[in-house]
């Protein structure tokens, strides 16, 4: 007879022990230290704020200062987005930081912010500071590189200086950027 009742038995002793094993890691969770010991104050609601006029002109005046150019490209056989918007400094459309962004399905690829002073080095100093850039544009793909002119110049004036350069965004060299200036006799060809 206590053949037959040993099965139960064992199958009794194996279910206090998973009961046990079970409350154990319930009460092992309920001293979990991720939570912080003072709340996190919750930000103030102001969904149903009605922006103030200054604000409302101020981001009129950035969306009338701000260009934004979408390219569909197709690398390595996969659709990507560059992105290329154009910020203007300080109420000028003269003088724009250029954000260049490359996005695929999986996500951001390459962002870079551009300004004037990354040409420092080939511009005289006095043009510099009068000057502004004010063009950029995307020229094409090759060698896993996206390459783009640009125009350097001050405003109201014939005294500008264009630039090729390209920025790397895929292999070892991701991220590289290289330009060099344009001589005056090709702009005048084209």
């Amino acid at each position: 007879m206590t053949d037959l009742f040993m099965p139960i038995v064992n199958a009794a002793r194996a279910l206090q022990a998973m009961v046990l094993l079970v409350g154990a890691v319930i009460l092992a969770g309920c001293g979990n230290q991720s939570v912080p010991d003072r709340p996190v104050a919750a930000p103030l609601d102001t969904s149903g704020s009605w922006p103030t006029p200054e604000i409302e002109a101020e981001a009129a005046a950035r969306d009338a200062d701000t260009i934004r150019t979408d390219t569909v490209l197709s690398l390595f056989n996969e659709r990507h987005v560059l992105t290329i918007t154009g910020v203007g400094q300080g109420g000028s459309n003269f003088d724009r930081a250029f954000r260049i962004q490359l996005a695929s399905k999986q996500g951001m690829v390459m962002d870079t912010l551009l300004t004037k002073h990354f040409f420092a080095d080939s511009l005289d100093a006095d043009f510099l500071e009068r000057a502004g850039l004010y063009v950029l544009d995307f020229d094409c793909v090759r060698s896993q590189s996206l390459y783009f002119d640009v125009s350097i110049g001050v405003e109201e004036t014939d005294n500008v200086q264009f630039i090729d350069f390209f920025l790397t965004y895929a292999g070892p060299k991701k991220g590289r950027l290289v330009y060099w200036t344009r001589p005056e006799e090709i702009d005048a060809i084209e």
